[in-house]
């Protein structure tokens, strides 16, 4: 599951799950914050990008569930140093049959600012499929996701996850969901290489910035020598366009490590989440190997059988 999903449902899906069993529907309202910005288990990697995410959810028995999310997203202008605002809407269906295997199609429209700079906001539009199948505490799937946007991408998650759960811990209406989860995300780079360019066509200074890293200020000379003519952006055009060539095959992008909880007490929700991300056949101009951030929310449920 991408950020929006998983991070902002999470303080949900305890409170769904009773709702699912006993014929309930529910408007869950939920407040998240995220210490980084995660985009399909992959993240910038100039500057972090925490986010403040109040949203409204309402999941009918019947399956239909629908989103209004709005994101506060830090050090995401053009500037990489004031926050800028998101806004998305989700829609999707879950059928269940056989008790034990789901199918959730769903989509998701991202509205952004003009002066916006994440990962994310290469794209407005999210199509999505996800097949899961539980036994008893066991949960996998695989999430097959179709972005469209500055360029078309195809994204695949799979995960697998073992949900630990306690009810009646203090008294009788408490429940506590632990559900560690290992998720394998497959994709290609060619949005990075896409965002890069667009960074260097508004911020002279990030060029210079670029070129203190030493793969690409190596990479950088040699097109020097063989285009003497060519202006900066040019040579930094024709270079991030071999990276994305370079990086256009589909393969394992990242392996994600995620334990998160949640604490349910009536109708009230407060979860928290602490993940990891190895990154994995990475463009050449990403250093680090792994990333890792938190998450925090509160969540409140109304619920009702009509």
């Amino acid at each position: 599951m991408n950020r929006l999903i998983f991070g902002i449902l999470l303080g949900s899906l305890a409170l769904n799950s009773f709702s699912q069993k006993n014929d309930f529907s529910t408007l869950d309202l939920a407040f998240d914050y995220f210490s980084n910005t995660n985009t399909f288990g992959q993240f910038n990697q100039i500057t972090k990008q925490p986010s403040y995410s109040p949203s409204l959810s309402y999941f009918h028995k019947s399956g239909f569930n629908a989103s209004i999310i709005s994101n506060v997203v830090g050090n995401s202008d053009t500037a990489l140093e004031n926050p800028t605002y998101e806004y998305d809407f989700m829609a999707g269906y879950y059928y269940t049959f056989a008790n034990y295997f789901t199918i959730f199609p769903s989509y998701i429209h991202y509205f952004y600012p003009n002066k916006t700079s994440t990962l994310l906001s290469s794209f407005t539009d999210n199509f999505s499929i996800d097949f899961s199948a539980d036994y008893k505490n066991l949960y996998s799937g695989v999430s097959i996701n179709y972005l469209l946007g500055n360029s078309n991408e195809w994204f695949i998650t799979t995960y697998l996850s073992y949900t630990f759960d306690f009810e009646s811990i203090v008294g009788n209406s408490d429940y506590l969901m632990v559900q560690p989860e290992l998720n394998f995300n497959f994709g290609n780079q060619t949005y990075y290489s896409n965002y890069i360019l667009d960074r260097l066509q508004s911020d002279e200074d990030y060029r210079s910035e670029l070129l203190s890293d030493r793969t690409i200020l190596h990479d950088y000379r040699i097109l020097r020598e063989l285009y003497p003519d060519a202006t900066e952006f040019e040579l930094f055009s024709l270079l991030f366009a071999q990276y994305t060539e370079q990086n256009d095959e589909f393969n394992l992008s990242s392996i994600g490590l995620s334990f998160p909880v949640a604490y349910m007490i009536g109708n009230f929700t407060i979860n928290a989440s602490f993940s990891t991300y190895f990154l994995m056949n990475k463009p050449n101009y990403v250093d680090e190997d792994f990333q890792t951030y938190f998450s925090f929310g509160l969540g409140y449920s109304f619920m009702w059988k009509r």
